[in-house]
């Protein structure tokens, strides 16, 4: 799938250069670098009709809140927006041009996010 997609490529490589760095070691500037440049070009996708709800961005989407996990030092709740993002882009999807094997993992594996996160927040508001 790598090369089909701006926003999965960039995700891809800010997954690789953050990985080193999950344990909570020291985060080299390159990473961080990789990190931002994944932010910018999936904001720009995103900004783009045909390619906002493709499978693709929804897996680069996934990949950056994974990054972003890794990244921080301490619980934060950015990570319920980031559900919410994906459960209106799944909602929006049009399933019809998903029939490959990825595009039904991916939309089964986001869903599994949007409904876990969706559970953690009804927890803590409770």
């Amino acid at each position: 799938m790598l090369g089909s997609n701006r926003a999965l490529d960039a995700a891809t490589k800010a997954l690789v250069a953050v990985y080193p760095h999950f344990r909570g070691s020291d985060v080299a500037p390159n990473a961080l670098q990789c990190y931002g440049t994944g932010l910018r070009v999936l904001r720009e996708t995103l900004n783009e009709p045909g390619q906002a709800c493709s499978p693709y961005t929804l897996c680069a989407i996934y990949l950056m809140t994974i990054c972003q996990s890794w990244l921080r030092s301490c619980e934060d709740e950015s990570e319920i927006g980031h559900g919410e993002a994906l459960a209106y882009l799944l909602k929006n999807l049009d399933l019809n041009k998903c029939q490959g094997w990825f595009e039904k993992e991916m939309i089964t594996t986001l869903t599994v996010v949007v409904v876990r996160l969706k559970i953690r927040c009804l927890v803590v508001t409770c």
